[in-house]
């Protein structure tokens, strides 16, 4: 069973009331570490999302780092 119940107020209040997605729509939920390509199955606006996870896959380090250094200023 691949089904996730989201239950983070935050999280769940920016699906459904600032992405304003809905039923069947397809969302890419992330980390430091792993992406998740999910579809939504159900949204209650208010408490939950649950999501049908389709695929997990590990980030890729990009290569070569990249140093940002900000120069000295008078």
């Amino acid at each position: 069973n691949n089904t996730a119940l989201i239950v983070d107020a935050d999280l769940v209040h920016r699906i459904g009331s600032i992405l304003r997605l809905e039923k069947g729509d397809d969302i890419v939920l992330f980390d430091a570490t792993h992406h998740i390509l999910a579809t939504i199955v159900e949204l209650d606006n208010r408490r939950s999302v649950a999501v049908h996870i389709n695929e997990i896959h590990a980030n890729k380090r990009l290569s070569p780092t990249i140093e940002w250094v900000l120069p000295l200023l008078k």
